[in-house]
């Protein structure tokens, strides 16, 4: 059972809707969005490989599917690099992975003023 978000910057008008969180009906994929740098935008990617590696993964091991996704150009939101972590205000949609509702990477004027809100779930 996973979660649809929308999400929109409160610095601009970019805005986005139906980004899946969470593990679908079939086996394999959980999804979790993420910034695409080429057409900067929010996306959502499968991180179901992710998640398994990370959970065999040993103490200063790379996990190599973020690898492949920063190669694709795709920068999960759980990256330290696309949340302000000062955003005290900011609920935990969740855990692990990182996920916050505030403060948030825009793809549109680079700030960190994108919020994810819960939609629906799936």
């Amino acid at each position: 059972m996973g979660l649809i978000l929308d999400c929109a910057c409160e610095h601009c008008d970019y805005s986005q809707y139906g980004i899946r969180l969470g593990s679908d009906m079939i086996m394999g994929y959980n999804y979790f969005p993420a910034y695409q740098a080429l057409e900067k935008r929010v996306v959502q990617v499968n991180i179901y490989r992710y998640l398994e590696i990370e959970e065999f993964r040993l103490p200063g091991e790379k996990n190599a599917e973020l690898s492949i996704f920063k190669s694709l150009r795709l920068i999960p939101y759980f990256e330290p690099g696309m949340f302000d972590k000062n955003g005290a205000d900011s609920e935990i949609i969740s855990e692990f992975p990182h996920l916050q509702s505030k403060h948030n990477y825009c793809p549109k004027c680079a700030s960190f003023g994108l919020r994810f809100k819960i939609g629906e779930i799936f």
